[in-house]
């Protein structure tokens, strides 16, 4: 290939990879509206070394010095990263930085592990402004981490499985590979066990070497999972292993609380289906149907490892769908590697249907997207609102008799900001300077800031979303946060 040639898919791939940032960024307007988004905030305000670079997840930093609020069960390597785009980069536009390098990895992994060729590189730039790939990213999620780096780390482990001989600079170097990646979090275990269902049916992989991985998997990973599981359990939040486990798990409890089975399913297929459906049609198209035999099913063993690993946790990924997607994708680019050495070699892809699928997808992804966006544009300008308007250390009152629906929701917006709920506003005044009154209600005689949070008429969207909650999800009352029309705020 030309150096011009490479140079012109290299800015074509750049494009991709900006594309997703600013669809990313879309999501939640930039605002980080999520608890790993105060922990970098609270790194970043009270220092890295401070808070000993642990998960201190304090709304608005308040009481960070007297009653740290740590994140127990996760591992805070998966938010350095993000944190050190977030330092030196200018923070919520770092953050942005942080996803494009993100959205490069995983194309260029995608790309590397699917032979390097030009129906790889279409693939992978479907895949990083796929719906499946772009709704979560925002959460910065330490188990999305996971999911995430698992792409350059399987493609570097596929790499150097295939090595035609070994050596202890190999095993070595896997040993190590093994141990930074397995930092990230628990649920890296995810993805070793996808890993070595694909060494299981992949040719050309020795069973040897299947038995030293997962030896090594075995160690490495049951050992982050334990410490995680203690640090979890230790803490003065957990009621113990089982509850958790139920929890999380398959009881009905927590997360799964009156969710059924049938339910769990059928929000997991829907959202894997909707958020992969391009990648999935393009995989379809260049397949070159064979028909069905054992051979070729046995070829989605690890896209299967990957769907038994959610199911195992299926109150916590039908709580969180989209957080699914991940690792079903990578299950899936694996289950491709598999099928390609196992089907006759394809003509090479031209770059105009190349750009057309392309193109198609990156449509796709938007509208759907827009769906999200709509059912989220008035809890997002509420949040605004609150952000722009107060300092960060601000607490927020809210009267319970003034405003009784507000107070019972003020727990779920992500406002990042100390909030109490006082009996009346009477007492508002009491509470010093550095207070700040939200309320629906006008206060009479008083300068306010006001939020106009009115939208305009999207019926068709509305109602797809109104159907997708009742069908798909069966959402019951009160599990969609409501937000109401106007707002106040003010210092009393």
């Amino acid at each position: 290939m030309k150096a011009s040639t490479k140079l012109f898919y290299c800015l074509i791939a750049g494009l991709a990879v900006i594309v997703s940032a600013g669809l990313t960024r879309l999501t939640d307007d930039g605002l980080g509206v999520c608890w790993t988004h105060n922990v970098l905030r609270n790194w970043e305000e009270f220092g890295f070394f401070h808070l000993h670079g642990q998960l201190v997840c304090n709304v608005g930093g308040v009481g960070i010095e007297t009653q740290p609020d740590l994140y127990t069960g996760h591992r805070a390597f998966s938010l350095y990263p993000a944190f050190f785009c977030f330092h030196y980069l200018g923070g919520s536009t770092g953050v942005s930085i942080y996803y494009a390098l993100l959205a490069a990895i995983v194309l260029w992994s995608i790309w590397q592990l699917l032979g390097r060729t030009q129906a790889a590189f279409w693939l992978a730039m479907m895949a990083v402004v796929a719906p499946g790939y772009i709704r979560w990213q925002t959460t910065l999620d330490p188990n999305l981490a996971a999911a995430l780096y698992g792409f350059p780390y399987c493609a570097a482990v596929v790499a150097l499985l295939q090595k035609p001989a070994w050596r202890w600079p190999h095993l070595a170097g896997l040993a190590a590979l093994m141990l930074v990646y397995s930092a990230i979090n628990w649920s890296t275990a995810f993805i070793h066990a996808m890993l070595c269902a694909f060494m299981l049916v992949q040719p050309g992989i020795s069973k040897r070497r299947f038995f030293i991985y997962t030896g090594l998997g075995i160690l490495i990973a049951g050992a982050v999972v334990a410490i995680s599981l203690a640090t979890r359990i230790s803490s003065a939040k957990s009621a113990g292993l089982v509850p958790m486990l139920m929890e999380y798990g398959w009881g009905n409890v927590g997360y799964g609380l009156s969710l059924s089975t049938h339910t769990a399913l059928l929000r997991l297929v829907f959202v894997n289906t909707i958020g992969w459906l391009a990648v999935l049609g393009f995989l379809a198209w260049r397949s070159g149907w064979q028909g069905i035999s054992v051979r070729m099913l046995t070829s989605f063993f690890p896209l299967l490892t990957a769907g038994m690993s959610v199911l195992a946790l299926r109150n916590y990924f039908s709580h969180h769908p989209w957080m699914s997607c991940h690792f079903m994708l990578l299950g899936l680019m694996l289950s491709a590697v598999v099928l390609k050495t196992r089907q006759p070699l394809r003509p090479a892809l031209a770059f105009t249907p190349g750009l057309v699928w392309f193109v198609v997808a990156l449509v796709y992804g938007f509208g759907v997207l827009s769906f999200y966006q709509v059912s989220k544009q008035q809890e997002l300008a509420l949040i605004r609102f609150v952000q722009v308007n107060t300092p960060r250390s601000a607490t927020l009152l809210v009267a319970q008799d003034k405003d009784p629906e507000l107070a019972s929701l003020i727990n779920r917006y992500e406002f990042d900001r100390h909030y109490t709920v006082i009996p009346s506003l009477a007492t508002a005044e009491s509470w010093g300077t550095n207070t700040f009154v939200l309320t629906m209600t006008p206060p009479p005689g008083r300068l306010v800031t006001h939020l106009d949070n009115r939208i305009t008429q999207d019926s068709w969207r509305r109602r797809l979303l109104a159907w997708y909650a009742r069908v798909i999800a069966h959402r019951n009352p009160g599990d969609k946060v409501e937000v109401g029309n106007d707002y106040y705020l003010y210092q009393p």
